[in-house]
């Protein structure tokens, strides 16, 4: 009878593992090595940092396993067996694999040899280093070099919950009204030692042939494609699949579910199935649709054909996100599905970007993968830059997309103190998720687009399939990369402006290995015709940062196009290397009034702030013909101006300033970056009301054009802001929009919830403007609704309904329905326990429900002020977000005298509460004033 073995201890060692009261690690008392897990003589990388020796590299793995499902209720167990095939690097008695939390049957550990007549050495003993996730084996004498061993042995182990996700787990959906439980996988970053003992570094590439266990009516999905399905005892079906790639193990993945499937063949000829549960069908037919587009596109850029015959995406139930798993991609429901029936414009084109991310990583992540996390840009910021171009057999226009979705949301999160670079280091694997983080994306994605700027789009393209093809199947970091660019720009005679050689690893390491990034300020002499630049870190809230070797300092490409140029095509004028400015002597315009143009279409990664001449030209153009500029452009010029102000650098008056020329702009991502600013501003200007009434006067006549051309009416080819003309102009109070609202709500009241009269993407702005501009009547019918079962599909579509008639009850004007709601929020019948945070945070930041939500604070803070459930800490700061005037300073000075601090976090509560109320205030300050006088004189209401 096999002898189980848990998870510490261990068989016999020449002596015993004991643990050493000092440290208390696992050693054996019969070494007396001061490092006696690796006596071999060979210096391993530190075994504090978890990482595994390079001793041993495997080759091949064979592994099995049942996950059972099938006993009613969890815990589920999986069992399994895995043999790995491996060869020594050097001389070496031990043999350390990652493990975690996984039971070994240890009378079934063999370690046999392939490639050589003589025997194998013994296993003598082995145990496990819990803190560092190791199973070490040791043997009575040396492996061989290069001599190929088997090791095997069968465990296992206990399936998590789809929340934790971690290695292999389980999942449910209702099916007529049952629960079923389906299994999906999460290996990356470091689960795949949750499922069976593996050397589980990126680095550690071999190929594995996968074997699943299930019983019907389940299918088991994996990495290749099934070639036989075997039955054995007690049900149990073994469904054996191709053996994959030369890959990292992160990327295998295990699936049963009992759904079914759409297939697509791609022009290439891979077989795509999308794998969905049946009443979600309808749903996945946009994401099968664009499958094999994306995929034709990216196998014509890469010069390189995916080697993978049948391709499954999974979409599993309550999993978020997705995983490019090597053949066999995961995603979950919310990211996967979508019809015009059930989500909005924003889902769809969130769908599409997933799937050309997650396609996009079969290049750049599984066939060529980053050596170690630190290097995690090398998959995702390729994948990031890619999933927008690989859209363009979509006419989605890829290159504004990038923009808009990665290097402005880059802009405005890699201004603090904490944000990471790039290429972080990453010493243990517990560290990787800090190689996953925006920086690696989104920022990874921007500085692509500026290296393919500075190499133009040909040579670059050429050097990304070298790069491919040096490195297929292995692994990189990212010398390797800079060193092939390098040589590609020499071979096309890709030189500096200057004419020296362009060497990629001196002008992009200050960019990938510290944060932040330059603001470059722009000064014209207009009488000598020169411009100096200048180049400083943007750091808008003057955080201290930690200490860089660069200093905060970049090599800035800086390419010009001016008013008076026979071309519109940029050019790269120079490089400031890393000095604080330059001057330029030559090709500025000739006139005064005539502008020029730093970074023309935002291709570099940098904010740039003009003398005040300038910008007054540069707004003299958007106003006379914006087409000039491309789109790019144009939201740039937006976002700086809006940034700039926000940080106190420019005043509020020049973002717009800078704005009044989009009653004449169609194109989305300038309005969308517009719109991303209002918030804060309207927030602030409720405590402002003569200069608020302004204000959406602009807003309403500013957006006028652009809602009645767009309407109501949507159509799915157009740009997604059409949800935005409409929010704005309902919400400022637009004749048409709230006319139209009323009559589609009532039409909404006598309709089921099936059919409904409004499409997905705007509702949050119809049932906000219909409780708003409604009576207490019509904020029961949207209450009711809310309690109604929004579907019996439960798709994440149900959820998303549920929340936004649950937000919209916070909009009503009526201080009397928000207060008897504010008290109904205590009862647990009358709103779930899973839904009352939500309902008092929208309560709390809604226009009229903020001052209602605080007096009740007031009157109850050392009583119950907030349902059960709901932090009030939360809800307190959420109130104090719209503070700024003199009469909020007076209440909250009143508050804390009423209320003094009781322990250490109160007291840091209402610290921040006064820090807020003070940066608000000094926004106010610089900016209410010179805006009412300037909206005096631009609103014609």
């Amino acid at each position: 009878m096999a002898k189980i073995v848990a998870i510490l201890l261990v068989g016999y060692f020449v002596g015993i593992l004991a643990d050493d009261p000092k440290t208390g690690k696992y050693y054996c008392d019969a070494y007396t090595d001061p490092n006696p897990l690796f006596n071999n003589g060979v210096a391993p990388k530190n075994l504090e940092d978890g990482r595994l020796p390079t001793t041993i590299e495997p080759v091949h793995y064979d592994l099995e396993i049942r996950p059972d499902i099938y006993t009613g209720q969890p815990p589920f167990i999986n069992t399994g067996h895995v043999d790995i095939i491996m060869r020594p690097m050097v001389a070496t008695n031990q043999i350390v694999l990652n493990y975690e939390s996984l039971t070994l049957f240890d009378d079934t550990m063999r370690l046999a040899s392939i490639d050589s007549p003589n025997p194998a050495p013994s296993i003598v003993g082995w145990g496990v280093l819990p803190d560092l996730d190791f199973l070490v084996i040791t043997l009575d004498s040396d492996l061989v070099p290069g001599t190929a061993y088997s090791f095997s042995v069968t465990f296992a182990g206990e399936l998590v919950t789809a929340a934790v996700r971690g290695g292999l787990y389980w999942d449910t959906y209702v099916k007529n009204g049952e629960t079923i439980y389906v299994i999906g996988s999460q290996l990356q970053r470091i689960y795949a030692r949750r499922i069976f003992p593996v050397f589980d570094e990126p680095s550690f590439k071999a190929t594995f042939n996968i074997t699943i266990g299930r019983k019907a009516p389940y299918s088991a999905v994996g990495n290749g494609a099934l070639l036989e399905s075997e039955e054995v005892e007690d049900g149990w079906v073994l469904d054996h699949f191709e053996s994959t790639p030369h890959m990292s193990c992160y990327l295998l993945a295990f699936v049963v579910v009992d759904f079914g499937y759409l297939e697509t063949v791609t022009p290439s000829g891979t077989v795509s199935r999308l794998w969905v549960r049946d009443d979600a069908l309808e749903a996945a037919e946009f994401s099968n649709n664009i499958i094999g587009p994306i995929t034709e596109w990216l196998e014509s850029y890469t010069d390189y054909r995916n080697i993978i015959p049948i391709v499954d995406h999974v979409v599993l139930p309550t999993h978020s996100g997705a995983m490019e798993n090597w053949g066999l991609i995961i995603y979950g429901e919310s990211s996967m599905l979508w019809n015009e029936t059930w989500y909005s414009a924003h889902y769809r084109s969130t769908t599409a970007y997933i799937i050309g991310h997650e396609l996009a990583h079969f290049w750049f992540g599984n066939l060529v993968t980053c050596d170690w996390w630190s290097d995690t840009w090398l998959n995702e910021g390729f994948a990031s830059y890619f999933e927008s171009k690989s859209l363009e057999p979509l006419a989605w226009k890829p290159s504004e997309m990038t923009y808009h979705l990665r290097v402005k949301g880059m802009f405005r999160s890699d201004t603090i103190s904490t944000s990471y670079p790039v290429r972080p280091t990453i010493v243990t694997p517990w560290e990787a998720p800090n190689a996953f983080t925006t920086s690696s994306y989104s920022k990874g994605a921007s500085m692509l687009r500026m290296i393919e700027t500075i190499m133009t789009p040909e040579t670059f393209k050429r050097a990304i399939q070298l790069y491919l093809r040096d490195f297929q199947f292995s692994n990189a970091v990212t010398d390797d990369l800079w060193a092939v660019l390098t040589h590609q720009a020499a071979q096309d005679g890709i030189t500096d402006p200057d004419g020296s050689p362009l060497d990629l690893k001196e002008r992009f390491d200050p960019w990938v290995l510290q944060s932040g990034y330059p603001l470059i300020r722009t000064i014209r002499n207009y009488e000598t015709g020169s411009l100096t630049l200048s180049q400083k870190q943007f750091n808008p809230n003057d955080e201290e940062w930690p200490d860089s070797e660069f200093d905060y300092s970049w090599h800035v490409p800086i390419s010009i196009l001016n008013e008076d140029d026979e071309s519109i095509t940029p050019r790269l004028v120079t490089w400031m290397s890393r000095v604080p400015a330059i001057v330029l002597d030559e090709s500025m315009p000739s006139e005064t009034n005539e502008w020029y143009l730093v970074n023309p279409g935002t291709r570099f990664f940098y904010r740039v702030q003009y003398d005040s001449q300038n910008m007054a030209n540069l707004n003299r153009q958007l106003n006379e013909d914006h087409l000039v500029f491309d789109v790019e452009t144009r939201a740039a010029l937006i976002e700086d101006t809006f940034a700039l102000a926000r940080a106190g650098v420019l005043t509020l008056v020049d973002g717009f300033e800078t704005s009044l020329y989009l009653k004449a702009e169609t194109e989305g991502v300038p309005w969308l970056t517009f719109d991303y600013y209002q918030p804060y501003i309207a927030l602030i200007l409720r405590r402002f009301p003569a200069t608020n009434d302004l204000y959406r006067s602009f807003i309403r006549e500013t957006v006028r054009p652009v809602y009645e051309s767009k309407g109501w009416d949507f159509d799915w080819d157009e740009d997604i802001y059409q949800e935005m003309a409409v929010r704005l102009s309902c919400t400022n109070d637009n004749t048409n929009c709230l006319l139209t609202n009323a009559i589609r709500f009532n039409a909404w009241k006598e309709l089921p919830a099936s059919q409904n009269p409004v499409v997905v993407g705007l509702r949050p702005s119809f049932y906000c403007t219909a409780v708003r501009r409604g009576d207490a009547a019509d904020w029961t019918a949207i209450y009711n609704r809310y309690k109604e079962d929004a579907g019996t599909s439960h798709l994440p579509f149900d959820s998303i309904e549920k929340r936004t008639l649950l937000e919209s009850l916070a909009c009503s004007a009526n201080v009397q329905v928000l207060q008897d709601y504010l008290v109904n929020l205590y009862d647990d019948d009358f709103v779930g326990l899973a839904d009352k945070s939500a309902a008092m945070e929208s309560l709390a930041s809604s226009i009229t429900g903020r001052d209602v939500v605080w007096e009740h604070l007031r009157q109850n803070w050392r009583k119950e002020p907030v349902p059960s459930g709901v932090s009030s800490s939360v809800i307190f700061h959420t109130v104090v977000e719209g503070f700024a005037s003199e009469a909020d300073e007076l209440e909250l000075i009143q508050f804390v005298a009423r209320y003094p601090p009781e322990n250490a976090t109160e007291e840091a509560l209402y610290d921040r509460a006064a820090e807020i109320l003070s940066e608000n205030q000094k926004w106010a300050n610089l900016n209410v004033n010179a805006l009412h006088d300037w909206l005096s004189s631009n609103v014609m209401d």
